[in-house]
């Protein structure tokens, strides 16, 4: 209940032009309160600048998948999560859905849900300082 009134606070402060330093892990609130984010490691910055700017510092946009068949490699995209039926997208540089998608189906690959989405900051975060870090965070 007190951290949620605190984020109140900060974003109250915000919205009336203050300027508010906040140190946290906790990406998801950097996302919703922040216009500019910095991420340090061992005292070197890793990522500045607004929240999108950061995001596209580190791919920008995935394709999150579900699918039945077999994910082929390819050059248009890096797989760089997958489960059971599903996976995460990692478009190279200047490649669109439409190529991604029509390659897949191609393929032979059914698709179930393709949708486009943002890298997280929590993403990020992880590539950043790595997941055995974030355990204590």
């Amino acid at each position: 209940m007190n951290r949620r009134l605190l984020m109140d606070i900060i974003e109250e402060q915000k919205l009336s032009g203050s300027t508010v330093i906040m140190v946290t892990h906790q990406m998801e609130e950097v996302e919703r309160l922040c216009d500019r984010v910095i991420l340090l490691k061992d005292g070197t910055s890793r990522a500045y600048g607004t929240v999108e700017e950061v995001q596209e510092q580190f791919g920008g946009t995935i394709y999150r998948i579900a699918y039945t068949g077999v994910l082929p490699a390819s050059e248009l995209y890096e797989i760089t999560d997958s489960g059971e039926g599903s996976a995460d997208l990692a478009p190279r540089h200047g490649t669109d859905e439409t190529a991604v998608l029509r390659e897949l189906i191609n393929a032979g690959v059914a698709i179930r849900s393709f949708t486009t989405e943002r890298v997280s900051l929590e993403e990020i975060f992880i590539r950043v300082y790595g997941a055995k870090e974030t355990a204590g965070a």
